[in-house]
């Protein structure tokens, strides 16, 4: 069945955040800022129904995964 107008866009939407949260130095609010969100407790509220995870710790897996150091200020040298 094909997906409707808002189903495609969603899917986009959460394609774009999955990219830009752990490729991207930008916090969570500017990441639903680029994506046109307006209120970044409503993209939280998205990308956690969509992913199952919110997007701070999204991110922090894929880093784990990737082996990015963190970018706390612990990990300054």
């Amino acid at each position: 069945m094909p997906l409707s107008t808002r189903g495609w866009l969603h899917g986009e939407l959460h394609r774009q955040a999955r990219d830009l949260l752990p490729g991207t130095g930008r916090q969570a609010a500017q990441v639903a800022y680029r994506l046109g969100f307006s209120d970044p407790a409503c993209f939280n509220r998205f990308f956690t129904r969509r992913e199952g995870v919110p997007p701070g710790r999204f991110r922090r897996r894929a880093a784990r995964s990737m082996g990015v150091a963190s970018d706390s200020f612990a990990a300054c040298p």
